[in-house]
């Protein structure tokens, strides 16, 4: 404690005002000035009833036994904080976290789930290989369009996938005639591309000069024309475009699209001629 003016003791010794000189340091000037002893106090008292002359006792309030409540005249709820020396605390309140203790997959584990993928892989593929009849009968009409081999690159790939594999998932012949259909339209979609480029040929040949041009450009030109020539044909032979012709009027079996033949129930092919009877 710090001597203060006029004789009164107040302040806490040491650090009221930074000045060593003027600290309070007469144990018995504190006992008698502010009623305290040096040996029992609040920092030495360990219990109710050694601090009781000390704080006018312990009172009981809604915080349960030990509490001080505000109507006492005992110390405030944090001054009871300081001289129990903790708080308790609601462990319900406390955050949890989960410790993930798996191991990372080793080496061994990766393997079995690899070797798993593959056999799951497999077992799929397996389920999308066709019936070796329904394949035949794929097979039977998309040859039974010669034109189009020469512009339809994989041929398999219309046979297998598109229409052999989704008749046997589906378990419906029809997808026969939709399938033919997708092929028409990938064969005029070629047709029209290539037809496209060589009249483009075309008119470069005409717009360059006869007098300039050599004997390997007239023949380059005469093939380029013969070409052109001929799938202009095939697209006339398919009678692509031609919204009220098909090949042989869909045999009286279906409706003329621009791609072809939409056949009716049981039939297919390029004039609806293939009966879908495996």
């Amino acid at each position: 404690m710090r001597q203060a003016h006029g004789g009164i003791t107040g302040g806490i010794c040491g650090n009221a005002n930074g000045k060593p000189a003027d600290d309070e340091v007469k144990d018995q000037v504190l006992v008698g000035s502010q009623s305290v002893s040096t040996t029992a106090n609040l920092f030495t008292c360990t219990d109710d009833a050694s601090c009781a002359s000390i704080i006018g006792g312990a009172a009981t309030a809604a915080g349960g036994v030990g509490s001080l409540g505000p109507d006492t005249g005992a110390l405030s709820s944090e001054a009871n904080k300081l001289r129990q020396g903790y708080e308790a605390v609601d462990a319900n309140a406390m955050a949890t976290s989960v410790l993930d203790t798996t191991k990372p997959a080793g080496k061994a584990t990766r393997l079995r789930q690899r070797q798993r993928l593959l056999r799951t892989s497999a077992a799929a593929s397996e389920e999308l290989r066709a019936r070796p009849e329904t394949v035949a009968l794929c097979k039977r009409v998309i040859e039974s369009i010669p034109i189009c081999a020469k512009y339809v690159a994989d041929q398999a790939y219309f046979v297998e996938r598109v229409c052999a594999a989704d008749v046997d998932a589906l378990g419906d012949l029809s997808v026969v005639d939709s399938a033919k259909l997708s092929y028409l339209r990938e064969c005029r979609r070629e047709v029209d591309t290539q037809l496209t480029a060589k009249a483009v040929v075309a008119t470069d040949v005409e717009s360059r000069s006869a007098d300039m041009a050599s004997t390997d450009d007239a023949d380059a030109d005469a093939n380029a024309n013969a070409s052109a020539l001929g799938v202009a044909e095939d697209r006339m032979a398919m009678m692509f475009g031609e919204l009220s012709q098909c090949a042989n009027g869909c045999s009286g079996r279906g409706e003329c699209l621009p791609a072809g033949c939409q056949c009716a129930s049981g039939w297919t092919g390029l004039a609806c001629e293939v009966s879908l009877a495996l």
